[in-house]
């Protein structure tokens, strides 16, 4: 049976359509007026009323979007070498091309010099990492019940953390957490995983050997690079 052949630009296209519907969506949310009564009610955890519901989800995720478009904005501006996507463009793209998106420590192909390098050159500014947040006492002991040592801190919550720490004897530790996350075929991700989304290239008819790697950044995904095997 034949099976198209999807390229690396047939990829970075995918997701920059899904991009730019995307933003042209929100934009559309952001300029209509709002109405203030109801923007209280959401603000007071009234979602359930008929006269919100009705309004439709977008309505009442105004705020997300909002904060949305500050990621996007100041990623732009930062990082212009390095794309913004959100977990939904990925995956619209995962559902449109039989891709899969997993961490990068489940997938078992190899990854040529050029792109070994963009991933080791990579930074970004220390506000727009998730943190390995930890709490010790004394004795070097993780403090129980203040914070999930397991879980992610943006750079907000570290300085708070911090702040409120001090005089208590407990120190602080954190340091970013370096999620890459990888677009590509099932194949290229271990067989016994199962920490991966996506969709079967055999249910579409599709190929595809060309992987994108992003990096999880606070509101979404940077691309980090783009290769062929």
């Amino acid at each position: 049976m034949f099976k198209k052949t999807i390229t690396i630009n047939d990829v970075m296209n995918t997701l920059t359509e899904e991009r730019e519907t995307m933003l042209s969506k929100y934009k559309n949310i952001l300029e209509n007026q709002s109405d203030p009564v109801k923007d209280k009610l959401i603000e007071y955890g009234f979602r359930g009323l008929p006269c919100i519901q009705e309004c439709g989800e977008s309505y009442y995720d105004k705020r997300y979007i909002e904060e949305l478009f500050n990621f996007y904005t100041n990623y732009v501006k930062n990082y212009p070498n390095y794309i913004f996507y959100t977990g939904k463009v990925i995956e619209n793209t995962c559902k449109k091309l039989g891709l899969y998106f997993g961490h990068i420590n489940l997938y078992i192909k190899d990854i040529p010099e050029k792109n070994q390098a963009d991933i080791v050159n990579f930074k970004i500014n220390e506000t727009d990492y998730y943190y390995d947040l930890r709490l010790y006492d004394s004795k070097r002991s993780i403090v129980p019940n203040l914070i999930d040592s397991n879980s992610s801190a943006d750079f907000n919550l570290v300085q708070e953390t911090k702040n409120r720490m001090v005089g208590t004897g407990i120190e602080v530790q954190y340091r970013p957490k370096y999620n890459f996350f990888i677009l590509a075929p099932r194949n290229y991700f271990r067989k016994d995983c199962k920490m991966v989304f996506g969709y079967k290239l055999e249910r579409l008819g599709y190929r595809c050997n060309d992987p994108v790697i992003f990096f999880e950044c606070i509101g979404g995904f940077l691309k980090v690079t783009e290769f062929e095997i």
